[in-house]
Parts: structure tokens; sequence; C-alpha cells
């Protein structure tokens, strides 16, 4: 070959081999582009990784799904529904892929949130699509359905076929025989356990037990903070109480009949005092008429009263065990004792103890009989659950300010069909529309500083749960993150921590 010859040959391959380069680099980067938008949350702003979550929450495991699910249902299967002898099984393989990368420490955190979110859903699919799945509270459900005080849980809890209490479940005998209302059972309330207050400590199927710790996932009903606090608060307040009963005690028969029989000749005020003298012997005697609802306002108002008579009877300079009623008659007395000297052993001295420690109380695991309304809080909740390490854990949220809104995500997200999940008629224990004497009004914008300055640990649990929560887009984060700014402008929000963890060991 002569010298011109081989130069082509060389330059030819040379040619080549440039051209190959190219090809390669553009498809490595190409891949690693794609790899880095699937797997990698780093070198991404917290909304940037908000948005891509909630633009993919509906393409997250379609509806389609369940029809090439092997659904086996056997002795075999683990407690979270996957049936893990079956080693053609779809789920087992993709359980057994999860479990894998875990070990080998190959899958990044954003990379196991998702791979965890298309595995609870493709289980969710498989529990809603076989009628012999757990029937709480005996059998471990895949999820629990947690009813945080004052956040509209007993309003969702009606579309629950064991929305009740565990001691009580002789209420919900109506709608599991029911069947019209099991045709239109809800994805959330075939696949949770309901855990209410009364459920949190239970030793036999406690939220906070052993079994508690098992659940897939854990949907809440949260409540920005500050508006928790003060509804429960207005809640929990005797003269507000009584205020509620009576208003209800005015709608039975009894009361018709007794003003029927008032003499004529009376004013109004007369006619209502007369009916209300009445109402509080029903009160003391806790009567039994009416339906279960009646009976437990009644129960209510009946302990509401001895504290009302109690606080008439006692000695102010002498009282050394107050109720938080007696020392702040309102939401501003309450924030008041906040800020008072703690070392005082007067009866103020004794009421601003009372006051800090149902915060503190607030801020730890510590249970409390004191005041539950108001001193049970995300963070206790959150805290007494560590060993569900929610972190990693599925989290659903259902906003009292969007309830039916995230109750619909909720429900889609589980795998109920899109516009058929069942939302409530009615908001239950709704008592806005009431002419209270003790209001959210009577309160400062100096007190609501000093509770806002208590509230920053439970703020920051609140936002990093509705940032975990699987059915809350991003959009929806940011409307509850403005009413946080707008409620508690004191707060640096920015500098809180953005996990749950983190924001526990505030």
């Amino acid at each position: 070959m002569g010298q011109s010859s081989r130069i082509m040959v060389a330059l030819a391959i040379s040619i080549a081999a440039v051209g190959y380069f190219f090809q390669t680099s553009y498809m490595i980067g190409d891949l690693l582009q794609k790899s880095i938008g699937k797997t990698s949350s780093e070198g991404r702003t917290e909304s940037d990784d908000l948005a891509g979550r909630g633009s993919s929450m509906r393409r997250i495991a379609p509806e389609n799904t369940t029809s090439s699910l092997r659904i086996t249902f056997s002795s075999d299967m683990a407690p979270n529904g996957l049936d893990r002898s079956n080693p053609n099984s779809t789920t087992t393989g993709i359980m057994n892929t999860v479990d894998s990368k875990k070990k080998t420490g190959v899958m990044s955190h954003h990379e196991n949130a998702v791979k965890e979110r298309d595995l609870i859903q493709t289980r969710a699919r498989q529990y809603l699509a076989n009628e012999n799945r757990p029937h709480p509270p005996k059998d471990l459900t895949m999820g629990a359905f947690i009813h945080m005080y004052k956040t509209g849980g007993s309003t969702l809890s009606q579309l629950l076929t064991y929305g009740c209490h565990s001691f009580a479940m002789s209420y919900c005998k109506q709608k599991i025989n029911s069947k019209a209302f099991r045709t239109n059972e809800t994805a959330v309330s075939k696949l949770t356990t309901y855990y209410h207050t009364p459920d949190f400590n239970s030793k036999k199927n406690g939220l906070f037990g052993e079994k508690g710790a098992q659940h897939d996932f854990y949907l809440f009903t949260i409540r920005d903070p500050l508006d928790h606090i003060i509804s429960g608060f207005l809640y929990q307040h005797p003269l507000n109480v009584m205020t509620e009963a009576f208003h209800e005690f005015k709608k039975t028969e009894r009361y018709s009949k007794i003003m029927a029989d008032v003499n004529v000749t009376l004013d109004e005020s007369e006619y209502e005092k007369g009916a209300y003298n009445e109402f509080l012997k029903d009160v003391a005697n806790i009567n039994g008429r009416g339906n279960a609802r009646f009976r437990m306002i009644m129960k209510r108002a009946n302990s509401a009263n001895k504290t009302i008579l109690t606080m008439q009877r006692a000695n102010r300079a002498n009282e050394t065990s107050p109720s938080i009623f007696y020392c702040a008659p309102t939401l501003e007395d309450f924030a008041t004792m906040l800020d008072s000297s703690i070392g005082d052993t007067t009866t103020s001295g004794n009421c601003s103890r009372l006051a800090k420690n149902i915060m503190d109380l607030r801020n730890s695991k510590i249970h409390t009989e004191t005041c539950p309304s108001i001193a049970l809080s995300l963070t206790y909740v959150t805290s007494n659950l560590s060993g569900a390490s929610l972190t990693n854990k599925t989290i659903l949220s259902v906003r009292t300010e969007h309830l039916n809104n995230d109750w619909i995500l909720a429900n889609e997200y589980l795998g109920q069909k899109e516009g058929t999940v069942v939302v409530p008629m009615k908001n239950l224990r709704d008592s806005s529309l009431l002419d209270r004497p003790v209001t959210k009004e009577q309160l400062s914008e100096a007190g609501r500083r000093k509770l806002c300055n208590l509230l920053q640990k439970e703020y920051s649990v609140y936002l990093s749960m509705l940032r975990q929560a699987a059915n809350i887009p991003t959009g929806e984060f940011e409307k509850s993150f403005a009413l946080a700014r707008k409620n508690c402008p004191w707060i640096e929000f920015d500098s809180l921590p953005k996990t749950i963890n983190a924001a526990l060991r505030l």
C-alpha cells in the first residue's frame, strides 16, 4: 500500500472514531440526564422537588395497574399483604428489588421514596380487589387513620365503616350491616384502622403500641397549628360547652313542650330562662333522652357545669390547683399567663405554671388528661410513633381547611377510581355559627404572638408532614404555608427543619 493510501485509511479510521466518541458521549449524557431527573434530589430546591412530586402524583400506579397483578392471598402472606412465598408474584418481585437496593445502599433517598409510593399503591390495589381483607380493630390493616382533636376527623369518621373508638364499636354496627354504605365504601375506609384520642394509649390495640407501628401508611387529619390550639381552647371551654349543649337541647320535643307550658305573658328572655333551668336539670342527671350524639353532648355539659360550679365556689386567693378555664376565662388571659413569672407561688403563679405546662406538653411525648383538646398535638403523636419511623413511611394528610379535596386525593392515591369518592354531606360538631360567650376575637395581636412563639416546633412538624404527604400537590402545600405565615408572621419559617425527625429534635 502506498504512502498516500495509508494516510487516507488512517484518516478514515480517525473520523469514525471521533464520530463514535461523540455519539457515545451524547448517549451517556442523555442517560445521565434522565437518571438525575428520576433519582437525584441534589442540586434541587425544595419547591422543585415538591413540584416534581405534585405533577407526577396522578401518574404513579395508574388505574389499570390491577389488571396485571396476580392476587394470591394465603396463609403464607406477610402481614403487609404481599405473598412472599410465591417467587413469581409481581409484588414479591417489587419488594425484593426494593429490599435488595436498601441493603446494598444503592437506592437514593428520592428513589426510595418513589419506590415506596409505587409499592404502597400496588399493595393498596391488591387489598381493594379482594373482599377477604382485615377487619379492624382486631386485625392489622394496611393503614392507620389518625383523628386529631378538632380537625374534622369526626366528620370523616362518618365515612369509615369502623370509624368508632375501640371500646365503642357498637356505634359502627349500623354501617357494617348497611349494604348501601358498603357499596359506596371509600378506599380509606377499607384500608385503615381508626384511631382517636382514647385509642392512642390503649394497651391492647393502641396507636402507640407495637401494632400501631406496623401500618404501611398513616393518614392524619391536621390543621394549621395556631387555628388548632384556638379551636381546642374554645371547644373545651365550659361556657361554650354549655352554650352548644343548650343549642342542641332546643331542638328536642322536650324543649318545645316546656316552651308551650310557660306563661304566655312572660317575655322571651323569661321563656328561655325557664327552659334553661329545665335543661340544667337534665344535665345534672345526665338524662338518657335522644340519640348517641345528643347523650354525648349532655355528658360533656354535665362535666362543664361541674367545672363552672367549682369556679363559682372557689376562693381565688387560696386556689392552689386551679382549672385552666378558671385561670383563663378568655384566650387573651391564656396567652398572658404564658408570659408571667413561673416562680410566683400565688394563684396567679399557679395559673401561669399550668398554662406553660400545657404548652410544654404539646412539645413532648408525655401523656396528659389535662385539657386534651389543647395539649394533644402533632408533636405529641409523632413523638410517640417514633417506632413507626414516619420519615420512611407513606404519609397522607387531610387538612381541615381543604377537607373534601384532600379526602378525595387520598382515596384516589390509594386506588379508588376518580369521580367515585364519597365526601361528607355535613360537618359534625361545627359550632362556628353559634353565638358563643368565649371567642377567638378576644385574642389580641400581642396574645397571638405569644402563642406563635411557643408553636414553632408544632409548625415545623406540621409543615414537614405536609411536605411528605403523598396526596398533597405543591400548590396545595403552598396554600397551607401561606396561611402559616399569615397566622404567625413572627416565626422564621425558612429556617425550620424540613423533615419530621429533624422537627422533633427542635
